[in-house]
């Protein structure tokens, strides 16, 4: 099972939507339900206490005073981005007044484009563009309060995407189903929804597509994400006690093969996600 994946995600916005998915098909799992898989791991921390006990006197005054220049550009840094932030209020009452969304994806690209084009190090322009997004998650709510819909639960690959593009400081809703997700844009009860939209393996996704079809009209593909998504197997017995499988059935089908190999007798049963299917497992 080795195969990699790619999912889009696309969302769905009234008038516009938002979002895309990618995915990579996983590692050989050890046992049962199928699931995206997560990881976590420790570092140990040594108590404060040893690590000022090992500072010399000079090393202390010296630290003390990187500290203090450390500390007097993270006030500096305050005041200008609540400068920056007034700013973008004064824009999303523009906004407002002009019937212009508040989210713009052309313009977050070039905000990105600008500041990872103006860093010159030592931070990597991946962390510059970490940064930037979620002072843009932030300005998001300053302008307008959004919610945003998505496959969830949370924790599942949609969850993961739209975090991923909307940031921390927006509002999501788990909307359970694809359509529902659709359905909630459509009512004006979320701003954006965020659905999968098509995998390198698999193709389109049905669900989407055809909520696409059945909503022509009233929503729109505003922007697109792309994830890698790993697959794995989450049970809670030992494998050769496996008898049901529970995915969605992308997964399944982007599985098809160690599937058959590895299980060849289980049932396999549609679910609604693949974080879903992992609720069900344990």
């Amino acid at each position: 099972m080795a195969k990699k994946v790619r999912q889009k995600k696309k969302a769905a916005n009234r008038g516009s939507t938002r979002s895309r998915k990618g995915s990579t098909g996983g590692k050989s799992p050890k046992s049962g339900v199928g699931t995206p898989s997560t990881s976590s791991s420790g570092v140990g921390i040594p108590p404060a206490s040893a690590s000022s006990a090992s500072e010399k006197p000079t090393d202390t005054k010296a630290l003390s005073k990187l500290r203090e220049q450390i500390s007097a550009l993270d006030a500096d840094l305050i005041k200008l981005l609540n400068q920056r932030s007034r700013l973008v209020v004064r824009v999303g009452t523009r906004k407002r007044g002009s019937g212009i969304p508040i989210y713009a994806p052309h313009r977050e690209q070039e905000v990105l484009d600008r500041v990872t084009r103006a860093n010159r190090g030592p931070l990597k322009d991946r962390t510059i563009e970490a940064v930037y997004r979620e002072l843009m998650s932030g300005s998001f709510s300053l302008e307008h309060p959004l919610r945003i819909g998505y496959l969830g639960p949370p924790g599942s690959y949609s969850h993961l995407a739209a975090t991923r593009q909307f940031g921390q400081s927006v509002d999501y809703e788990d909307l359970h189903e694809i359509a529902g997700v659709f359905t909630e844009v459509r009512r004006g009860h979320v701003e954006y929804g965020l659905a999968p939209i098509e995998n390198s393996l698999g193709g389109g996704i049905v669900e989407t597509l055809d909520a696409f079809k059945a909503n022509h009209g009233d929503v729109s593909i505003y922007a697109e994400v792309q994830l890698n998504v790993h697959h794995s197997l989450l049970a809670n017995c030992e494998p050769k006690q496996v008898r049901r499988i529970h995915s969605k059935p992308e997964v399944f089908s982007q599985c098809r093969t160690w599937l058959a190999t590895q299980y060849p007798l289980a049932q396999l049963i549609p679910a609604a996600s693949s974080s879903r299917a992992a609720q069900t497992a344990v």
